[in-house]
């Protein structure tokens, strides 16, 4: 089952539906259709009111066990009882009706029966016929079974028969002996790689459940590994995970310690870490790469610690990790040069592009860019538009509106061409990076939406939310901003993504801030700097001081718009900054001019920094500096054409006089 965090980041997609039982008066009314006949025995109909109750099921097996065991008969077109009834002449359970009508079958009829429950609620006649003892009489013992009412021929396909209920189907199944299960499990899943030879993807997952209930461990796995790559293609990241999770419980029950058996077991690891990422389960990603790391590394096969240091580095950045994930992706990309392989290449692409925007290491992420879109067609499809992801974010460090759009474009065509979704939700995002340097805030947060809304993967939901936080910091629009944060915090923390978890909490301080918990946010802020700081995460760290510096800036210009009520619950806060604040705004100003001419950053973040420094000049007197801030400001907003420039550019070149 999905879990209330999961549950809400599906929205409109998921909608709970509850059945309910029949009333007590529908339920005799039942009861006389059943026995076609509106002259009940008052004894029965008295007795089902007492003691059935309101399920419609047990009331039709409860019916057919009385018909059966002689208690209820039909004389002369009546039903009478042939003596007083009470709970003793009837099983207490739905469970114990149908296994007591099981229990009076004839040896050949209820072998079938047994037979046709391994193979599932629905019973391809084919199936049933390749498997069974009985195929000689299989007709006639299939007419048997739908005159007692517990078979009958599928509505879908003539050539199909289903259990009348599931709970039959389960009664029968639970009866039989475990070895016995397994002989029929491995007898039937055998039978069904013959039989649907030609399309067995169909049945990846039913033979997969056979298989998994046989002795035959390696084609269980075999199966259900192909099971969880074909839900992970149907974005069903939930149940691809469920797959691969049984998969791996087989592989430590039955794996020995031979090189060949190692090799599966990181063979299957490196196939599962797809699920895991796009699940966002980082937690538990990291730990599971890291109890094997040894054991990959204890292997001869460079090609395949490649992939796994690969990954490695992925999950790594994911929990924050920023400067050891980008060791193992410089491991990966060795190895994957070394040996050739593609795999191994692309997962180092896709986290060295991301790493590189993290450690300020501009041009070395945009040379692994061009690499990844000029080997795009040997990359596998989630490297190559991952790792463009990556440079979509270089350029929104340096505020290349241009390039943003460009790989937009790219990404949002991949994604249409090779029917992929996931490209598609990078190339919207990609995009409202575009917008956003370029100071179209509103437009930003739009593509920021469609991004949202495309995917139900966590990993593609929680990201751009994040994104449209940012984007709602910057705006003032705090209560959106909040109502986000307060969703994507608990659902990150719990899956050990502290990449998000950091950067949100941080933006979360800025919103408690403006809600008048002065001190609190502040708090919040300084924390995720230091987090930011140790890790190493400059991209990071530069976002959380752009906040702060505007933060400063307001305080500094603004300090009469506090409100009253607003002083007096943070007078402290306001006692020990406000005299600091200009010189504080001043500093995160100059940072930001300063790290942006280290990365040859030209976009709006640029241009509003330069201009805020410029009214601080300006308000100290300095009115040479002032005039350098403005005319640099205007050089980096000359750039957009006037008449389409949005309106927050609009705002800061009107502040410039």
């Amino acid at each position: 089952m999905f879990n209330k965090d999961e549950i809400r980041l599906m929205g409109e997609s998921y909608q709970e539906i509850q059945l309910q039982d029949l009333s007590l008066a529908e339920i005799q009314e039942m009861l006389g259709s059943i026995l076609q006949t509106a002259a009940v025995p008052e004894g029965l109909r008295r007795f089902v009111q007492d003691k059935v109750g309101t399920n419609p099921f047990y009331l039709e097996e409860m019916i057919n066990s009385l018909i059966e065991s002689g208690i209820l008969e039909l004389h002369d077109g009546n039903w009478q009882l042939t003596g007083a009834l009470d709970e003793s002449d009837i099983p207490s359970t739905i469970h114990a009706v149908i296994a007591g009508r099981i229990d009076r079958l004839e040896g050949a009829v209820k072998h079938l029966l047994q037979e046709a429950s391994v193979i599932g609620r629905t019973v391809p006649y084919e199936i049933l016929r390749k498997i069974t003892r009985h195929a000689d009489t299989l007709d006639k013992l299939l007419e048997e079974l739908e005159g007692l009412d517990l078979f009958r021929r599928s509505s879908q396909s003539e050539q199909e028969y289903m259990f009348k209920h599931v709970l039959i189907q389960e009664v029968v199944y639970r009866g039989l002996l475990k070895k016995d299960r397994q002989a029929m499990h491995q007898r039937i899943g055998l039978v069904m790689e013959q039989v649907f030879d030609d399309r067995l993807p169909e049945f990846y997952e039913t033979l997969a459940f056979h298989f998994r209930h046989s002795e035959l461990s390696q084609k269980a796995v075999d199966y259900l590994r192909k099971s969880g790559g074909k839900s992970l293609k149907k974005y069903a990241v939930q149940e691809s995970h469920q797959y691969y999770h049984r998969a791996y419980q087989i592989l430590g029950q039955t794996l020995g310690n031979s090189d060949e058996e190692k090799w599966l077991l990181i063979d299957f690891l490196n196939e599962w870490a797809q699920v895991f990422y796009y699940r966002a389960d980082f937690e538990g990603f990291t730990k599971l790469f890291q109890e094997h790391q040894e054991l990959a590394e204890s292997l001869t096969d460079k090609a395949m610690l490649g992939i796994f240091y690969g990954w490695l580095g992925i999950t790594l950045f994911c929990t924050g990790k920023a400067k050891e994930s980008y060791q193992y992706s410089l491991e990966a990309l060795k190895l994957g040069e070394e040996t050739g392989s593609y795999s191994a290449l692309g997962l180092a692409y896709t986290n060295l592009t991301w790493s590189c925007a993290e450690l300020k290491r501009i041009d070395q992420g945009i040379q692994y860019g061009e690499k990844v879109l000029a080997q795009g067609n040997e990359l596998e499809p989630m490297a190559y538009f991952l790792s463009l992801g990556g440079v979509g974010m270089i350029h929104l460090i340096t505020g290349n509106s241009p390039k943003n759009f460009e790989l937009g474009r790219i990404l949002l065509e991949f994604g249409e061409t090779h029917s992929d979704l996931r490209s598609s939700v990078v190339g919207y995002i990609c995009t409202s990076y575009a917008h956003y340097t370029a100071g179209d805030f509103a437009r930003a947060a739009e593509w920021g939406k469609k991004a949202v809304e495309l995917s139900n993967d966590p990993i593609f939901s929680v990201w751009p939310k994040l994104v449209l936080a940012n984007y709602f910091v910057q705006t003032e629009q705090f209560q959106e901003a909040g109502e986000i944060l307060r969703e994507i915090i608990p659902f990150c923390q719990n899956l050990g993504m502290d990449y998000i978890v950091t950067s949100a909490q941080a933006l979360h301080g800025a919103v408690l801030i403006a809600e008048g918990q002065f001190s609190r946010g502040l708090k919040m802020i300084e924390a995720g700097l230091r987090v930011f700081t140790d890790n190493g995460r400059f991209y990071s760290r530069s976002l959380i001081e752009i906040i702060l510096a505007e933060i400063y800036f307001r305080i500094a210009t603004h300090p009469r718009h506090l409100g009253f009520w607003t002083v007096v619950k943070n007078l402290g806060f306001i006692l020990r900054e406000v005299p600091f604040a200009k010189r504080k705004a001043e500093a995160y100003l100059n940072k930001i001019i300063q790290v942006g001419k280290e990365v040859g950053a030209r976009g709006f973040v640029q241009g509003h920094a330069l201009l805020n420094l410029g009214l601080l000049n300006r308000l100290n007197g300095k009115e040479e500096q002032a005039r350098e801030c403005f005319c640099e400001a205007q050089r980096i907003f000359s750039q957009w054409d006037a008449e389409t420039v949005s309106p927050w550019v609009q705002q800061d070149l009107a502040a410039m006089g």
